[in-house]
């Protein structure tokens, strides 16, 4: 082998270590700017305080609703190249709103954003960041929220409004402004342009079931019914948030926009 080839092949080698490793260390936040500016992103959503590289890092997410910005709070990232045989861009992703955390699986591409197997257990007062207008009542409320499997999967574009919601919510000795429910499950539901909440839940003696249509045009709808087998059974709480229709059985609708 010639001199000049030899030397040819080492420049080529070099100039493609270079290259790789240059590619590889790009830093998160200028890869976030190209990419935001050519995805059809919801224009409420709003991500800052990039760090690290892009396959693996770590950013603050904000909601904008309104005059209000909802703190979604630390989102972390660990890319996974076997995704790309699909076409897709996976990640594994770790949500941590204020101490503890929740994993999920989300992948992206030019069409949709899919978030799934979103799973983990989070005290509810953590959330009292998340939702500005009832933070400081969610900071001294108690028990747990425990997703299970939590899937969605929305189209990327202005509506951000998902086409496929799956799993299940569960929140665990709920103890909120004088209501005590040791247990309640939430199902999502997704039907045509409409998300319904599912709730089932109670405890000695008492169950809670209720319905809540979210709408796309903002607004919604909500039904909630707690029932009793004695009135000595029947929560005293109950009396205090919700119309009574008999002694045994308190009953509730409400609508309106969100």
């Amino acid at each position: 082998m010639s001199g000049w080839i030899r030397r040819l092949l080492w420049f080529s080698a070099a100039t493609l270590l270079f290259l790789t490793s240059f590619l590889w260390h790009l830093p998160a936040a200028w890869v976030w700017t190209q990419l935001s500016s050519k995805l059809a992103l919801p224009p409420s959503l709003q991500v800052s305080a990039l760090q690290g590289v892009w396959w693996h890092g770590q950013a603050q997410v904000d909601w904008q609703a309104g005059s209000e910005a909802l703190n979604l709070g630390t989102w972390q990232w660990q890319w996974r190249p076997s995704a790309l045989v699909s076409g897709d861009i996976a990640l594994d992703l770790r949500w941590t709103p204020v101490a503890q955390s929740v994993t999920a699986e989300v992948r992206l591409n030019a069409d949709r954003l899919q978030l799934a197997q979103l799973t983990g257990r989070l005290p509810l007062a953590d959330f009292s960041g998340v939702v500005p207008q009832v933070g400081a009542l969610l900071s001294s409320a108690k028990g747990d929220v425990a997703l299970d499997g939590l899937t969605a999967e929305m189209p990327l574009n202005a509506q951000a409004w998902p086409n496929r919601l799956d799993g299940v919510i569960e929140v665990r000795h709920l103890d909120w402004m004088g209501a005590q429910v040791p247990h309640l499950q939430i199902q999502p539901r997704l039907q045509q342009k409409t998300v319904n909440l599912i709730l089932t839940g109670g405890g000695e003696r008492w169950r809670l079931k209720g319905t809540t249509v979210v709408n796309l045009n903002r607004t919604y709808r909500s039904q909630l019914t707690i029932q009793a087998d004695s009135a000595e059974s029947m929560p005293g709480w109950v009396s205090l948030i919700l119309p009574m229709k008999t002694p045994v059985l308190a009953e509730s609708e409400q609508k309106g926009r969100w």
